[in-house]
Parts: C-alpha cells; structure tokens; sequence
C-alpha cells in the first residue's frame, strides 16, 4: 500500500484546521488563554494551564536570538556575577609608578597675555591709556591676573572650561580700574 504524498498533505492541513476550530472555541468560552512565548528552540514555556486553572495554548515565536537566565522559567541556582577586570589589564601589563621619581610639579596653562584700553584718548591724554596683564589659570579652576611689568597682582577670579578666559581677564581689569567716567557729567 502506498502514501499518496497529496493526501497525506489534505489529512495533515485537515487535522491543523480542527485543532484550531477547537482552539477558538476554548478561547471564545473562556476554556482557555493564547499565551505568547518569546523563545529560542529549548527554552519553551513547557506549562500547560495557568494560574486560574485555565488551558494555555502556546503561541511560540522562535527568534533564534539566545536570551538570559530570566527568560527560564525552571529553578536555577543563583549565579555570582564574574569579576570584572578593564580590558587593558588583559592585554597589557599595568604601569606602576616609579617610587624614585619626585612628584611633578602641577600642569599650570600658558600664560594668556592681555591688552586693555582704560582710557580712551582725550585732550588731556592723546594717546589714551592702556593696562597689559599676564593671566594664569590653575588647576582648582582660580585664574590671577597680574600686572606685566611689575608682576603685583590685579585680581582672581574662578573660571571653569569652556569661558572665554582672555575676556574673563579683561573684564577682571576692567572692575578693578573702578566706576567708568562713562555717567560723569561734562561740565
């Protein structure tokens, strides 16, 4: 007696059919719940009735992506996390610090040289008057303004990164000359 691959084809989708009229009709009575699981091949939800009693029927979406320890639901002993080390460990070996060396000194910035005009030029004064200044920012984030020549200091003030630090030492200079003769009267 031979198979007919066809009808064995008819008979298998006929079978697949009455299996989900069935389905449907445990869903629609309320018999049963469609239970969708997210899995990879041999990490199916293997329950066969939920909590409340009611049949599941498995709706299985294999994604081939393996997923963790979570997504099994049999009991497992607990896992201790491995300790982690930097990559550069393992390829590298660590740099220790010399004990002979001294410390070096702090990196300090470039000093940042400033022209300002503090007064404009006037009959009393052609040529008007003007401040130069060398300005210094340290690493707690003080800049010192300082005169050029004679090296006394004009002032601090804090500055972070990203200000725009040749202003900020203008702007030091500028206070410290005092009030502007900009609202003094003309008389």
């Amino acid at each position: 007696m031979s198979l007919d691959p066809e009808k064995l084809q008819a008979a298998l989708e006929a079978l697949e059919a009455e299996k989900e009229r069935r389905d449907e009709e445990k869903i629609a009575s309320g018999e049963a719940v469609v239970h969708v699981d997210v899995c990879t091949p041999g990490n199916e939800d293997h329950r066969t009735h939920d909590d409340s009693g009611r049949e599941l029927i498995h709706l299985r979406v294999y994604t081939g992506v393996p997923r963790g320890v979570d997504d099994d639901d049999t009991p497992s002993e607990p896992q201790t996390p491995a300790k982690r080390e930097p990559w550069s460990h393992q390829r590298y070996a660590p740099v220790r610090p010399n004990e002979s060396e001294p410390e070096p000194e702090p990196i300090t910035s470039p000093p940042i040289f400033v022209r300002v005009q503090i007064e404009a030029p006037n009959d009393r004064n052609p040529g008007g008057r003007v401040a130069e200044a060398i300005a210094h920012i340290e690493m707690n984030g003080t800049m010192t303004v300082r005169d050029r020549y004679t090296g006394s200091v004009i002032g601090t003030t804090s500055v972070k990164a990203g200000d725009d630090f040749a202003a900020a030492a203008r702007r030091l200079i500028l206070r410290q000359r005092g009030p502007s003769d900009f609202w003094r009267s003309l008389q």
